[in-house]
């Protein structure tokens, strides 16, 4: 399967790194598994490799989501690979699975330093609303993001 045959909205790059990370989890929706497929080198918003998710229900439905999508945190940046890594769990904001999206190369008070968006799931699927992107700048995470930590680029 490439993004594009996966039925997915967006327009799948030629060098889109599709599948470069991939997770399985109940995101909501039925009670199918869902298959959460990283594009970490999409193109989004004129900006190379700036990366992102396609989610493929087990429903049938399908979602693209970027930084670029109305309601997530941030914005696409060049070579951010968002989805570079996944990961999925209960990360507290009800019973479905929620999913941690790795932006590695994200720009963070003007510097390539990563980030880590989350994103919960809900009965009706993932959702933007409430969504988290967390880096080294921001209260609580300790430490300072500095040019190329690569913050994000492994996660559990």
């Amino acid at each position: 399967m490439t993004a594009a045959d996966d039925g997915a909205p967006g327009d799948p790059g030629v060098i889109e790194a599709y599948g470069s990370s991939l997770a399985i989890a109940d995101l909501g929706r039925g009670p199918d598994a869902d298959l959460i497929i990283g594009t970490a080198g999409d193109r989004v918003g004129g900006h190379d490799r700036a990366g992102s998710i396609v989610v493929l229900y087990g429903d049938k439905t399908r979602q693209r989501w970027n930084q670029d999508v109305s309601g997530i945190l941030g914005s696409s940046a060049q070579d951010a690979r968002y989805g570079n890594v996944l990961a999925v769990g209960n990360y507290g904001k009800g019973s479905h699975a929620d999913l941690a999206v790795g932006a590695p190369r994200d720009v963070v008070s003007g510097r390539v330093a990563g980030a880590v968006a989350v994103m919960y799931g809900t009965s009706t699927g993932l959702t933007a609303s409430n969504d988290q992107l967390w880096d080294l700048d921001v209260a609580g995470v300790p430490g300072t993001a500095h040019t190329f930590d690569r913050f994000g680029s492994a996660l559990r």
